[in-house]
């Protein structure tokens, strides 16, 4: 599938990188530079207003978002989660539909350290395993690296916990966001489907927060109770708007 017509790539790129390099910036000068301290300056600079923004080509686009913190569907509180961040992005009147889940890592210099059982968390079910990423925000170089969930296990080393290594040839986000727009990098998803990773990630949202959704399903998954398909989901909707 190409890049989406609808939008205008050169504009959707701004934005998230000029986002992005905001969060990176505010994420360094505060503290602590943990991991769940950048992912919330990224939510916050990515589901802020956008009043007056158009990302469209032909038809004027603008961009809505939504952030929701996901919940155990269990009693027990556990550190078990396939990712740190699920984005969710759709363009209304279209089938296009696309989710990645990302583990966020810290990386100094480019060199970042990958533990095992969170690799193995994010395979745990095939949906999520097909759209999980790596992300490592660099504390040292501020740049943003990201590779597939499926590529860190074929070099990961047998019988070890944690795996440090170079992630400076990692896709550069600026890059990476054209792959995956353009379904080079994880699949797109069906919205019709009740079984959608998507509305496995709206079973977790609390009752009270779900709003009428496209992804309204009831899907059927062997997962633990105590097991989070993401701690946080972002929904970015791009809404074509009429011609002034």
């Amino acid at each position: 599938m190409p890049f989406p017509i609808e939008l205008n790539f050169d504009e959707v790129v701004r934005v998230a990188l000029s986002d992005i390099r905001e969060a990176v910036t505010d994420w360094l000068q505060g503290r602590p530079h943990s991991e769940e301290a950048f992912m919330n300056q990224v939510t916050s600079h990515l589901a802020r207003g956008r009043k007056g923004c158009d990302v469209g080509v032909n038809q004027p686009v603008s961009m809505r978002s939504r952030v929701v913190q996901l919940h155990r569907r269990g009693e027990k509180q556990t550190d078990r989660y396939g990712a740190d961040l699920a984005i969710t992005i759709s363009i209304d009147n279209s089938n296009y539909v696309k989710t990645a889940l990302f583990q966020i890592k810290r990386s100094n210099n480019y060199r970042v350290t990958v533990e095992r059982e969170q690799l193995d968390e994010a395979s745990r079910n095939r949906l999520i395993h097909d759209r999980s990423f790596v992300l490592a925000a660099d504390e040292d170089r501020h740049g943003i690296r990201i590779t597939r969930v499926s590529d860190e296990l074929e070099v990961f080393p047998q019988n070890q916990r944690t795996f440090s290594q170079d992630c400076s040839n990692w896709t550069p986000l600026a890059h990476w966001i054209w792959q995956w727009f353009s379904c080079d990098q994880g699949p797109v998803s069906d919205s019709n489907d009740p079984n959608s990773v998507e509305s496995l990630l709206r079973e977790y949202v609390d009752e009270a927060e779900r709003e009428p959704s496209l992804f309204a399903g009831h899907p059927e998954y062997e997962l633990p109770e105590d097991y989070l398909p993401a701690k946080v989901w972002l929904e970015l909707f791009f809404e074509k708007r009429l011609k002034p």
